[in-house]
C-alpha cells in the first residue's frame, strides 16, 4: 500500500493556492487544470546550449605565378563570384616564358645535334665492330685449317672443280651489286644536294621572317608608346581608394588612333620592309617547287634502295659459300706434302730393290770370274746409296705424317681467343658509347617535354605569348605546307585560347564563390601592393556561407557527457529559426574561463568568472531549402545535443512532477485528492521516467497551470 502524503500537507497547499488566487488583481486570468497522460515511448536526453556560426575549410585561392602585387582586396571583405581578389604584375612571368621558350629552342637544336652525333658515332662504331669481326673470321679460318684433318684422295680435285663455277657466280653477283650501289649512290648524292638547297632556302626564309618581325616589333613599340601625361590629369585614381585598377589589353595602332586622335601616327613602312617582303614572297613562291624536287629525289633514292639491298644480300651469301670452299681446299692442301713423300718412299723402295738385285747378280758374276772387283764395288755402292735414300725419304714421310705440334695449335687458339675477345670488346664499346649518346638524347627529350608542357601552361595564359605562338605557327605553316592540316588545328586552338586569355587575364585572380575574404599576412599585416608573392602560395581564403560549423562553449560539468559523433539539432533564430541537423566533430581538450576572450594565436585576456568551459565544434548537414547561402559568421545558433535516448519507457513531462522538500517526487492523480508520492528519475530537463505501479501506462495526472507558466 503506497504511503500517501498527509492531509495536512495537502490542505496547506490548497490553502496556499486559494490565498494566491485571492491576492490576484481583479480581472486577471485564473489558474487552470491540465490533464497529462502517462505514456510509453522514447525519451531523449538533450543538452541545450547556445553557439555561434563559424567558418571552416575555406576555399583557397593560390598565387598563379611569381610576381609582385599590384592590388589586393581588403581583409574581411564579403565578395561575390567573379569579383577581383588581387592583381599581379606579369612582367617577371613573361620573362620566364621568354626564357623557357629560348631554352626549348636551344634544347631542340641540341637534340638535333645529338641525333646527328649518334648516327655518326653509330657508323664509326659499326665500322670498328666490322673490322674486329673480319679479324675474328680470319683467325677462325686459320685455326680450322690447322686443326682439321684432310680427307685426302681426290677431295682436293673435287673441291677445286666445285670452286670454279662458284667464283663465276660471285663475280657476276659482285658486278650487279657494284652497278646497283653506283646507281643508288648517284640518287643519294642528288638527294643530298636537293636537301641542301631546301635547307638553305628554309634558313634564308626564316632569317627574312625574323628580320621582318624585328622591324615590325620596333614599329609596334613606337606606335604603342604612351604619351606623357601631366600629373593630376583626368582619369587618375585618387590615393587612398582600394579598388582594382583597370586592366585592359594593349590597343593596336588602329585602336590607339581611334581613341586618341592626337597620338603620334605610326611611320610608313621602310624600304627595308618592302625589300624583305618582296624577297620573302619570292621565296615562298619557290617553296612548292623545291619541296616537289626534294620529294622526287627522295622517291628516286627509295626506288633504288631495294635493288641495292637485294644485291648486297646475294653477294654476302655467294662470298660466304666461296670462303667455305677455299677453307676446305686449304685443309686438303696440307695433305699434299705427305702424298708426295709417300710416292717418293715407294720409288726409293723400288730403286733399292733393283740395286740389291743387280748387286746379287754382280756377286754371282764375280764368283764366276766374269766381273771385276771394281764393278762389284760400284754395284755395292749403288745399293748402299739407294738404301740411304730410301731411309731418308721414309724419315721425311714420318716427319710429314706427324700432327701439328701442340705449340702451333696453342698459338692459333690463343690468337683465336684474342680475336674473339677483341670482337666482344668492340661490341661492348659500341653498345656503351651508343648507350651514352642515347642517354644524352633521352635527357634532351625529357627536357624538351618538360619545357613544352610548362609552356603549354604558362604561355597559353597570356595574350602576348599566345600571339607570339600564333605568329610562330603561321610562319611554320608557310615553311612546311605538308603539315598544314595539323598546324591549322593548332592555330584554331591557339586563337580560342587567345580569346579566353583576353577575357580573363591571368594576372587578375577572381573569386569563384561568395564568402568572407581572409588575406594572407606578411608579419603583423596583410599582404599589400608591392609585396612579392610566389607561385602556388595560398594568397586568399574565402569562407563560404554554406560551409559553416557551430561552436558551442559547454560547461565543464557537462563536457564529460559529450562525445564525437553525437547527433545535434540546431536552429538559427536570425533566419526564422531555420532548423538544421548536425554531428559533433571535435571536443576541446583544454578548457578556458567563461570570461576569457581568445585570439587567433591562442592568447587572450584572462577573465574572473571562475567557470571553465570547453569548445565543442558541430558540423551542420546541408539543408534542402537553399538557405545555407544566407549563413553569416557570428550568427547565433540554438543547439540541442542528444546525450541519451531511451526507448519504450513510461514517462511524464518534467512539469507534471512536483519535487518535495525531502527530494522525493509526487504527482496529483485527481484535482480533489492530495499529492501522491511516486518513484522515478529526471532524464534531462524535459522528462520524468518511472516504473511506479501508480503511474501505469494511460494513467492521467492533473497539473495546475498558472497563467505565467
Amino acid at each position: 500500500m503506497r504511503v500517501r502524503v498527509g492531509i495536512v500537507i495537502g490542505g496547506l497547499i490548497a490553502v496556499a493556492v486559494v490565498v494566491a488566487a485571492l491576492r490576484k488583481p481583479a480581472g486577471e486570468a485564473q489558474p487552470t487544470w491540465e490533464s497529462i497522460t502517462v505514456r510509453t515511448g522514447p525519451v531523449i536526453d538533450r543538452l541545450r546550449e547556445t553557439g555561434t556560426l563559424m567558418p571552416r575549410d575555406p576555399v583557397i585561392v593560390p598565387v598563379p605565378f611569381d610576381g609582385k602585387l599590384q592590388w589586393v582586396i581588403d581583409d574581411s571583405t564579403w565578395v561575390q563570384p567573379g569579383e577581383p581578389l588581387f592583381i599581379i604584375d606579369d612582367a617577371e612571368e613573361l620573362k620566364k616564358v621568354a626564357g623557357e621558350r629560348s631554352q626549348l629552342t636551344e634544347a631542340t637544336q641540341n637534340r638535333e645535334l645529338a641525333v646527328l652525333k649518334r648516327d655518326q658515332a653509330g657508323d664509326t662504331e659499326e665500322r670498328k665492330v666490322h673490322q674486329a669481326i673480319q679479324a675474328l673470321t680470319i683467325e677462325q679460318a686459320r685455326h680450322r685449317i690447322l686443326t682439321s684433318a684432310p680427307v685426302g684422295g681426290l677431295e682436293l680435285v673435287r673441291l677445286d672443280a666445285e670452286l670454279v663455277p662458284l667464283e663465276a657466280v660471285t663475280t657476276a653477283v659482285r658486278t650487279r651489286f657494284e652497278i646497283a650501289r653506283g646507281a643508288w649512290q648517284q640518287a643519294q648524292d642528288a638527294f643530298v644536294d636537293q636537301l641542301d638547297l631546301w635547307q638553305d632556302h628554309q634558313d634564308h626564309l626564316l632569317r627574312l621572317e625574323n628580320r621582318l618581325d624585328e622591324v615590325n616589333q620596333q614599329l609596334k613599340e613606337a606606335v604603342a608608346k604612351p604619351r606623357q601625361r601631366a600629373p593630376g590629369a583626368a582619369g587618375e585614381q585618387s590615393p587612398g581608394k582600394r579598388r582594382p585598377p583597370a586592366v585592359t589589353p594593349k590597343p593596336d595602332a588602329a585602336q590607339k588612333n581611334a581613341a586618341d586622335p592626337d597620338a603620334d601616327s605610326p611611320p610608313e613602312p621602310t624600304v627595308e620592309i618592302a625589300q624583305i617582303t618582296s624577297e620573302r614572297d619570292t621565296l615562298r613562291a619557290a617553296t612548292a617547287g623545291l619541296q616537289q624536287a626534294l620529294a622526287a629525289a627522295r622517291a628516286a633514292r627509295a626506288a633504288l634502295t631495294p635493288a641495292k639491298e637485294s644485291a648486297a644480300g646475294e653477294l654476302i651469301a655467294a662470298e660466304t659459300a666461296e670462303r667455305e670452299l677455299r677453307i676446305r681446299i686449304e685443309i686438303e692442301k696440307r695433305a699434299l706434302p705427305a702424298i708426295q713423300l709417300a710416292l717418293d718412299v715407294e720409288l726409293a723402295g723400288l730403286t733399292l730393290s733393283e740395286a740389291e738385285r743387280r748387286l746379287a747378280d754382280g756377286q754371282t758374276a764375280f764368283s764366276a770370274r766374269t766381273l771385276a772387283q771394281a764393278a762389284l764395288d760400284d754395284l755395292r755402292a749403288e745399293r748402299d746409296s739407294a738404301r740411304t735414300q730410301a731411309t731418308i725419304v721414309a724419315e721425311r714421310l714420318a716427319i710429314a705424317a706427324r700432327p701439328v705440334s701442340p705449340e702451333i695449335v696453342a698459338e692459333a687458339a690463343a690468337r683465336l681467343a684474342k680475336a674473339e675477345q677483341a670482337a666482344a670488346d668492340s661490341r661492348a664499346v659500341r653498345d656503351r658509347n651508343l648507350a651514352i649518346l642515347d642517354q644524352e638524347r633521352a635527357v634532351l627529350d625529357a627536357k624538351i617535354a618538360r619545357l613544352t608542357a610548362s609552356l603549354a601552361v604558362r604561355a597559353r595564359r597570356f595574350p602576348s605569348t599566345i600571339e607570339q605562338e600564333i605568329s610562330a605557327r603561321e610562319r611554320e605553316r608557310s615553311l612546311k605546307p605538308e603539315n598544314a592540316v595539323d598546324l591549322d588545328r593548332e592555330l584554331a586552338a591557339l586563337r580560342a585560347d587567345l580569346v579566353k586569355a583576353k577575357a580573363t587575364p591571368p594576372s587578375i585572380a577572381s573569386a569563384a564563390v561568395a564568402g568572407l575574404v581572409k588575406v594572407r599576412r606578411e608579419g603583423d599585416r596583410q599582404k599589400l601592393a608591392g609585396d612579392a608573392v610566389w607561385q602556388a602560395d595560398p594568397m586568399i581564403e574565402i569562407f563560404t556561407p554554406a560551409n559553416m560549423e557551430v561552436v558551442v562553449r559547454v560547461n565543464e560539468v557537462n563536457v564529460t557527457r559529450i562525445r564525437r559523433g553525437m547527433v545535434v539539432a540546431a536552429e538559427i533564430p536570425a533566419l526564422g529559426r531555420l532548423p538544421r541537423t548536425g554531428v559533433i566533430t571535435q571536443v576541446a581538450g583544454v578548457g578556458r574561463d567563461k570570461n576569457e576572450s581568445s585570439g587567433k594565436d591562442g592568447s587572450g585576456k584572462r577573465g574572473q568568472a571562475g567557470v571553465t568551459q570547453f569548445e565543442v565544434h558541430i558540423s551542420l548537414d546541408p539543408g534542402t531549402d537553399h538557405h545555407d547561402g544566407d549563413f553569416r559568421q557570428g550568427m547565433t545558433a540554438l543547439v540541442a545535443i542528444e546525450l541519451q535516448k531511451l526507448t519504450a519507457v513510461r514517462w511524464l513531462p518534467r512539469a507534471a512532477v512536483i519535487t518535495l522538500p525531502d527530494g522525493r517526487f509526487a504527482v496529483r492523480l485527481s484535482r480533489d485528492q492530495a499529492l501522491t508520492a511516486v518513484s522515478g528519475r529526471i532524464v534531462g530537463s524535459d522528462a520524468f521516467v518511472t516504473d511506479d505501479p501508480e503511474l501505469a501506462d494511460g494513467v492521467v495526472v492533473q497539473v495546475l497551470r498558472f497563467p505565467n507558466q
